[in-house]
Parts: C-alpha cells; sequence; structure tokens
C-alpha cells in the first residue's frame, strides 16, 4: 500500500468516526481527539503522571 492509499484510508476511517460520534449527538466542538497517541512506549508511566496532577 502507497503513501498516499495509507493517506485516503486514515482520513476515511477518520470521516467515519466523526460521523458515528456526530450521529450520537455531540457537536463538532465535542470532538477533541480522534488520533492516535505518538508516544505509547511509556504509556503506563505517563498515565501515572496525568493522574497526580
Amino acid at each position: 500500500m502507497s503513501k498516499a492509499e495509507k493517506k485516503a484510508v486514515n482520513d476515511e476511517v477518520v470521516a467515519v468516526i466523526a460521523s458515528a460520534i456526530s450521529a450520537m449527538g455531540y457537536s463538532v466542538g465535542q470532538i477533541a481527539s480522534i488520533r492516535p497517541s505518538i508516544n505509547n512506549h511509556n504509556w503506563k508511566l505517563d498515565g501515572r503522571l496525568r493522574m497526580s496532577r
């Protein structure tokens, strides 16, 4: 799969997720982020640090 095809698939997935959330009654302004986390290699520590704030 080429880079352009992967981007098209990703764009389609985002559109489907946004549509589903919108169909559930949420407004576009309430959809904060639906992208994957960039740094997930240390997710346990990240979660602990977020809870300590």
